[in-house]
């Protein structure tokens, strides 16, 4: 049975993409563009207070992208990437070194905020249209009854959607706007 490499990964980037020219052996050159991204997850801890913890990605940009990566990507925007898990192996001496990495196949910007347009609602837009399956009516989440408002799930009471901790309220977009003090760089 053949498996299936698949990575998506929703998150910020740490620094401005890195870019990085390097020999090929038969003399010509090749670029790579690296991003350093950082997601977080939120959970309750055994006293019930809410912990926050960060981990690092290093993905590695195809070639068809880089150039618009390199251009318009800046430290704390706001990414989504889609690609395969890779390794990159090497000895140093009597030691083997492995190191993982995401080779994306599509990397989409979806903060504009530093360039003073959009801002969350561009990300919620930019999600919904890379994660909408085709034939489903646009701002319908799939599976949902038409009808029934989009972010509700079936049978969910009105005012907390599952999941969302107690005294937040998100609806219709109301997402809390920060001034970047929360990012973990």
């Amino acid at each position: 049975m053949d498996g299936h490499n698949s990575v998506t990964l929703l998150g910020t980037l740490g620094h401005d993409p890195e870019s990085q020219t390097k020999n090929k052996k038969d003399g010509g050159t090749f670029t790579k563009v690296r991003l350093n991204m950082a997601t977080n997850r939120s959970y309750p801890d055994s006293q019930g207070n809410w912990q926050r913890e960060t981990t690092w990605h290093s993905v590695e940009v195809n070639p068809k992208q880089q150039e618009y990566i390199m251009n318009n990507a800046k430290k704390g925007y706001d990414v989504l990437v889609t690609g395969e898990l890779r390794y990159n192996r090497w000895k140093d001496g009597d030691v083997n070194h492995e190191r993982a990495y995401i080779f994306a196949r599509r990397v989409v910007l979806l903060d504009n905020r530093a360039k003073g347009t959009g801002g969350q609602q561009n990300t919620q837009e930019s999600v919904q249209q890379y994660t909408q399956p085709q034939g489903q009516p646009q701002g319908q989440p799939q599976g949902q009854p038409q009808g029934q408002p989009q972010g509700q799930p079936q049978g969910q009471p009105q005012g907390q959607p599952q999941g969302q901790p107690a005294g937040v309220n998100y609806d219709n977009g109301n997402f809390p706007q920060t001034d970047g003090d929360d990012l973990p760089f």
